[in-house]
């Protein structure tokens, strides 16, 4: 079992990149949750195990890019889903902007409402937003946050 493995390592967290978007979703591509199946898997094993589950949206072949409705899709199939499982934490999208601070108002406004759309779901669950490649700026940062919060 490699997530034992990681345990037996010494580590305490698996980033899994749960599911790629397809950016022609929703007309074509796959639909959130075609990987429900191995993800059940991997929530049970790292719970077992006594591990954090980072789960994200993983961007294939799209860094810095991101299909709203497949993230706003995406989320509400599986912020109710792990809800109530303790070990687990959200992160909206792994780097759907390239590549710093600052977003785009488009990026935000997306953050934003997967953040609302998340805390719904699962209201105790932490959420991680704005994965930068590349930091940057801290105030850059600081900034994106405050216009979340405006939004």
């Amino acid at each position: 079992n490699q997530i034992a493995g990681i345990k037996e390592q010494g580590f305490n967290a698996v980033h899994l990149y749960t599911e790629t978007f397809n950016p022609g979703y929703p007309s074509a591509g796959s639909t959130p949750g075609y990987a429900v199946a191995e993800v059940d898997k991997i929530v049970q094993r790292t719970r077992d195990e006594g591990l954090y589950l980072i789960m994200t949206i993983g961007n294939g072949a799209y860094n810095g890019s991101f299909n709203r409705q497949f993230v706003l899709d995406f989320w509400t199939l599986y912020a109710d889903r792990y809800k109530n499982e303790t070990h687990v934490i959200f992160e909206i999208q792994n780097e759907p902007f390239a590549w710093g601070p600052s977003y785009d108002d488009a990026t935000l406004q997306m953050e934003a409402d997967a953040y609302v759309l998340i805390r719904s779901k699962a209201p105790d669950t932490p959420i991680l937003l704005m994965s930068y490649s590349v930091l940057g700026s801290g105030s850059a940062a600081l900034s994106d946050i405050d216009k979340v919060k405006a939004k």
